[in-house]
C-alpha cells in the first residue's frame, strides 16, 4: 500500500498517510488536530512517465501493412496520416475501418 502526502491547514504540518490507490484522492484527516487536510503534490508524488517511443527522427512503423509495402515506414506525422487514409486504415484505433481489411493486404507488394 503506497503512502501519500497530506498537508494540514491548520497546524501547518505535513504528513505521510498509508491508503489504498482506490483511497487515494479522499481528504484525510490530521491526527494532530483532526482538521480536514488535502492531499500535496509536490515532484516527488508524481510519477515520471517516460515515452519511449521512436522519435519521428527515426521513423515509425506501420506495422498493419505487410513487409514488403512500400508505405510501411514513415517519418512524420502528415506521411503517416496520409498512408493510413490510403490503405484504409483508422487513425484513432490503429485498425483496418470496421468491415473492411486493410487495402495494401489486397495489393501484391512483390519486390521487382
Amino acid at each position: 500500500m503506497p503512502n501519500f502526502d497530506f498537508g494540514c491547514p491548520s497546524c501547518e504540518t505535513r504528513h505521510e498517510i498509508w491508503r489504498t490507490l482506490a483511497d487515494a484522492k479522499d481528504p484525510a484527516h490530521c491526527p494532530s488536530c483532526e482538521t480536514e487536510m488535502a492531499r500535496i503534490w509536490d515532484a516527488d508524488s508524481v510519477p515520471i512517465v517516460l515515452d519511449l517511443r521512436p522519435s519521428w527522427s527515426e521513423g515509425h512503423t506501420i506495422f498493419q501493412l505487410p513487409k514488403n509495402c512500400p508505405d510501411r515506414h514513415v517519418t512524420s506525422q502528415k506521411q503517416m496520416d496520409k498512408v493510413y487514409v490510403k490503405h484504409g486504415i483508422d487513425p484513432d484505433t490503429h485498425a483496418p475501418f470496421p468491415g473492411q481489411k486493410a487495402k495494401s493486404s489486397a495489393h501484391n507488394w512483390r519486390k521487382k
